[in-house]
């Protein structure tokens, strides 16, 4: 339908300088200059609508976003640990463009549990209460603290498995 529209808009304008039979020829040529004019003033709305065409929506970055983790999810069945990090990343920085807290908290919680099967378990320490900061904003927002119990269990449970680590488990300040 936005096709359409851009049609209906620039065609009349592309089709108006062809010279008009029976009209004399400095006519003519006035109602070209004329019609240029009118061109130009038109450009900048013209640009507009083709920006608001090239620009995502927030639906599509979400779904942008989703199809990241499927990927990372993908690498991280076949190995490829850095490309997994890399496309949960990608991901994380999208929900965070967008808002989406949720998907935030899932992205965070996956790359943390990453870099615990790679045996970097500072990191996954940050990234666990990372998640766990941002599923206690939406539980506080939404009322439903299911995600922040998950993000506590997570936490506690990559604290018991090392422990024996000896890595100094602290918020940051």
């Amino acid at each position: 339908m936005r096709y359409l529209f851009r049609l209906t808009m620039i065609v009349p304008l592309t089709c108006l300088f062809y010279e008009l039979p029976g009209l004399a020829n400095d006519k003519a040529l006035e109602r070209r200059r004329l019609l240029m004019t009118q061109s130009t003033l038109a450009e900048p709305f013209f640009q507009e609508v083709v920006q608001l065409e090239e620009t995502p929506n927030r639906a599509s970055l979400n779904e942008e976003a989703n199809n990241l983790l499927q990927q990372g999810t993908r690498q991280y069945r076949v190995g490829q640990f850095q490309q997994t990090l890399n496309s949960f990343q990608a991901a994380l920085k999208i929900y965070q463009e967008i808002g989406n807290r949720a998907g935030e908290a899932q992205t965070l919680g996956r790359i943390a549990f990453v870099y615990r099967s790679q045996g970097n378990y500072v990191d996954a320490l940050d990234y666990y209460q990372q998640r766990l900061v941002v599923a206690r904003d939406i539980g506080a927002q939404t009322g439903d603290r299911t995600d922040e119990a998950r993000a506590l269990s997570s936490l506690g449970y990559h604290i018991l498995k090392t422990s024996h680590q000896h890595i100094r488990i602290c918020p940051k300040r």
